[in-house]
């Protein structure tokens, strides 16, 4: 189950940060999927770990 915490406009793309539990390793975890619209559906999809805080990377 993902449950959405955030949205942000980054650019020409979005990012959704959620929370990510069931059953998997490390549940809950908390996700960014960045994506990019493209003739009304999803032409790029990069989904990783939120950044930590100060180092401005998606991983």
């Amino acid at each position: 189950m993902a449950t959405p915490q955030a949205v942000q406009w980054e650019g020409d793309g979005h990012n959704v940060t959620a929370v990510v539990s069931g059953a998997l390793a490390g549940s809950p975890i908390t996700l960014t999927f960045h994506f990019r619209l493209g003739n009304g559906r999803i032409a790029e999809l990069e989904i990783g770990r939120r950044p930590r805080s100060g180092d401005g990377k998606r991983g």
